[in-house]
């Protein structure tokens, strides 16, 4: 054997000692599958009755004797007494037409004025 050839063979031993040796294998990456989209449970329709329904109402006094201010009519279709409430979204919403009353519709007939944190109900029929 010449030199070289023995010289060469003593640096593959030398680095395959440094580095851990041959035939050793890391093991295959871990892949996680992306997470499964979440699907939404279809949302269930709430069936009012004419019953559940009625005008909206709360007592006003502001600036003038107390007052009993009813919205009996949708301002978006113009149906009378069919209004009900909606417990998840905390508002009022039209049978008919499924809008919801906004708010700063929510008025006193008399003066112009909200509730200003009075209870406001459903007047049913």
């Amino acid at each position: 054997m010449k030199l070289e050839n023995l010289l060469g063979i003593l640096a593959v031993a030398t680095l395959m000692l440094l580095t851990g040796g041959c035939g050793k294998r890391r093991p295959p990456a871990r892949v996680t599958p992306p997470p499964a989209p979440i699907e939404e449970a279809p949302k269930e329709e709430v069936k009012i009755t004419a019953g559940e329904t009625g005008a909206i109402w709360f007592i006003c006094s502001n600036g003038h004797e107390e007052w009993e201010a009813i919205i009996d009519k949708c301002p978006g279709c113009g149906s009378n007494n069919d209004f009900f409430v909606d417990q998840a979204n905390n508002s009022f919403v039209c049978r008919a037409c499924k809008k919801t009353l906004p708010s700063e519709k929510i008025v006193c007939d008399k003066c112009g004025a909200g509730p200003g944190g009075k209870r406001v109900k459903i007047k049913h029929r």
